[in-house]
């Protein structure tokens, strides 16, 4: 066979092949019902610019995080040998305020650059002020957890962000679980649209301080609407505020306790719940102890938006909290750990010997280790 006829079959060849590639089916974008716009350029991010800048936080802040992560050492080793360049998107989407009234939220997408997701990672951030969201810090402290290739979603908390101007909502656990919800929809859509990828169905919820009954909040969301096809695959809460009365109890029985974060959640009350209180009473015990009528008052305020002991989680729960918490007593934790395992709840819980800044070094630590084993 000639040297020509051997060219001429090997271009009939590869026109036929280009030819059954132009009849695969073109892709089509979902419609955004819940995603609405990337309100900035894009990111690209490491891991090593995550951990650095978590240690750098935690380190100026006075905790010794070498003595932290050193029981870690080997699987941060492993995680970084795992990650993957990650681009951070911001973007506002559609979600509810505490009222069920619209509103334009904002939050952060971490999307693994180099491989297919492995899966996603819902983060219940544990911001006490406006400056500290995602879209304004773009380190955000839990994303290395998942940097071996998880989608990592980090909303805005209410009263930060795109809702900036409106008060910070610390206690409505309930309407933070709709706005990470509703989160998950958008990045669907999003990221469906943008790299043809569906994300997986399942999640891991991790939340501390601030964030752990968000945390709580959201698993059971997903547990009672199924129909929003979420299956969580684990929960991991620490340092968080359960039950708000028993957390207001211990705080006032007399032992050494900061007031100042109670004081911002209290006002999230009164912003969001109807409280009738002067927040800044709360310091003094003439007007704000217990048996006090304002005390009293707002005790029961308080008690509507607290975990419901009564729930039983059918994802794993991994809890873990301070001892020595000055801002949300160990006591309190336990007592709501206590009465949900009464029930029937299965807890795996651990007390720890560390500052309520750093419980986050090792719950990641060991979350850390359990996603790496599932590689």
């Amino acid at each position: 066979m000639s040297w020509g006829r051997n060219i001429q079959l090997a271009l009939a060849t590869l026109c036929c092949l280009l030819s059954c590639k132009g009849k695969e089916e073109p892709f089509t974008p979902v419609e955004c019902k819940y995603f609405i716009e990337e309100t900035a350029p894009y990111r690209e991010i490491t891991f090593d610019e995550l951990f650095s800048a978590t240690v750098k936080k935690y380190k100026d802040r006075g905790i010794d995080t070498e003595s932290l992560l050193a029981p870690y050492s080997l699987d941060i080793q492993k995680l970084r040998l795992a990650s993957t360049h990650y681009t951070a998107f911001s973007i506002t989407y559609h979600s509810l305020d505490p009222e069920g009234n619209p509103v334009v939220a904002s939050a952060v997408i971490y999307y693994p650059f180099t491989i297919r997701p492995r899966g996603v990672i819902e983060i219940c951030p544990g911001n006490e002020s406006k400056e500290d969201c995602a879209t304004k810090n773009i380190f955000q402290d839990e994303v290395f957890c998942g940097t071996m290739g998880y989608i990592c979603l980090v909303p805005d908390l209410l009263g930060s962000g795109s809702t900036d101007g409106r008060p910070m909502a610390h206690l409505q656990s309930e309407s933070k679980a709709q706005m990470s919800a509703d989160l998950r929809i958008a990045a669907k859509e999003f990221i469906h649209n943008r790299y043809r990828v569906d994300i997986p169905e399942s999640s891991y919820i991790l939340g501390f301080g601030l964030g752990g009954a968000h945390a709580l909040s959201l698993a059971r969301l997903y547990q009672e609407h199924p129909e929003m096809g979420v299956t969580v695959e684990e929960v991991d809460a620490g340092g968080g505020f359960y039950n708000l009365p028993s957390v207001l109890d211990e705080l006032f029985d007399g032992g050494d306790h900061d007031l100042h974060l109670l004081e911002k959640m209290l006002r999230s009350a009164v912003d969001y719940n109807g409280l009738d209180l002067d927040t800044g009473c709360i310091s003094n015990p003439e007007v704000f102890s217990p048996g006090k009528e304002a005390y009293d008052r707002t005790r029961e305020n308080i008690s509507t938006l607290s975990i419901d002991s009564k729930w039983i989680p059918q994802c794993k729960v991994v809890m873990m909290h301070s001892a020595s918490d000055p801002v949300s007593p160990v006591g309190s934790a336990e007592k709501f750990i206590n009465d949900w395992e009464t029930v029937g709840a299965a807890v795996q819980y651990t007390r720890m010997d560390t500052p309520r800044e750093a419980v986050f070094f090792q719950g990641g630590g060991e979350l850390i280790k359990r996603l790496l084993n599932q590689q």
